[in-house]
């Protein structure tokens, strides 16, 4: 039977509309993202998380100069290089101390021109933790919404669904929560070559990427009918 099952012919899913879907799906976890960070600031009536999406502007800056470089060349030119550090002090509590290099450069005809860089030295406490609950949170949440989604009854995440693909295991069957995790587990080796381990789906014969070759994981095209099926709630995971 297994035999059998193996050469079925399966319609694996297009390598694009697979992009779009991901496309879908990296929409959909932001907003939800972002909902869940407002919704855990608004409980704690203080900033816990880091809302990335705005600036923050200091409430007090203080700055000390480390060195000054003044070089003179051939022909006039002056190159004037100053070093110092600042620290910066937001209105969440926060203090960041920064590395910042302003430069001037003199030519021959008198007309300076300006630059200036700054480098992240120093975090408080409260601020790198709150950066370190955000990454939990959105890696959780990344973890979380494509494993329950692709193990539960649609077979699918949101925006593959939307799109008519389903995700199954070699044989076509439904994936147990343990084979979905992984999935996304091997899909942090797509994060770290950039994405081109998961440009290969494109290539390979079943459409597949790393993460799916190690994971043992199919993307396919629905069944005729299973995009267009009443959208179910998917059942929780074991």
């Amino acid at each position: 039977m297994a035999g059998a099952a193996s050469a079925r012919a399966f319609a694996y899913a297009p390598f694009g509309r697979r992009l779009v879907a991901l496309a879908v799906d990296i929409v959909t976890l932001t907003l939800v993202f972002v909902a869940l960070v407002l919704a855990v600031d608004a409980v704690a009536g203080r900033p816990l998380l880091v809302e990335f999406w705005r600036t923050l502007k200091p409430i007090n800056v203080s700055s000390e100069t480390a060195s000054r470089t003044i070089t003179k060349e051939e022909g006039g030119v002056v190159r004037e290089l100053v070093t110092r550090r600042e620290t910066r002090v937001f209105a969440d509590g926060s203090v960041r101390v920064y590395a910042v290099f302003d430069g001037r450069l003199t030519g021959s005809d008198g007309v300076p021109v300006a630059s200036s860089t700054e480098r992240l030295i120093g975090i408080s406490a409260s601020a790198w933790y709150a950066r370190l609950a955000t990454g939990f949170l959105a890696v959780a949440l990344a973890f979380a919404y494509f494993a329950a989604f692709e193990a539960s009854s649609w077979q699918a995440s949101p925006g593959k669904r939307a799109l008519g693909l389903s995700v199954t295991d070699l044989e076509g069957r439904r994936l147990g929560a343990g084979r979905a995790l992984a999935r996304q587990l091997f899909k942090c080796l797509d994060i770290a070559s950039s994405g081109l381990t998961y440009l290969i789906a494109g290539l390979t014969e079943r459409r597949q990427g790393l993460h799916d070759i190690l994971a043992g994981t199919l993307v396919l095209r629905a069944a005729p009918g299973h995009s267009a099926a009443a959208p179910a709630l998917p059942s929780a995971v074991a």
